[in-house]
């Protein structure tokens, strides 16, 4: 696996961990700790920037690869 690869993964595995996160803190499993609520948030917000940032790499990631082709 190259460094390019791995790159990719590590995206999809943080923005999974975000969503997990962000669910698991606005959930209602564990009504008494309200204050992870706005973590929550901050968390689907993150997850949302790296799915951005992903796309973004790999769109860059195919020109490259194309023009060295």
């Amino acid at each position: 696996m190259n460094l390019k690869n791995f790159h990719i993964f590590f995206i999809v595995i943080a923005t999974l961990f975000c969503l997990g996160f962000g669910s698991w803190c606005t959930g209602d499993t564990y009504p008494a700790a309200k204050g992870f609520e706005p973590l929550g948030y901050l968390s689907f917000a993150g997850a949302l920037a790296l799915v951005v940032y992903g796309a973004v790499y790999f769109k860059k990631l195919h020109l490259l690869n194309k023009a060295a082709s």
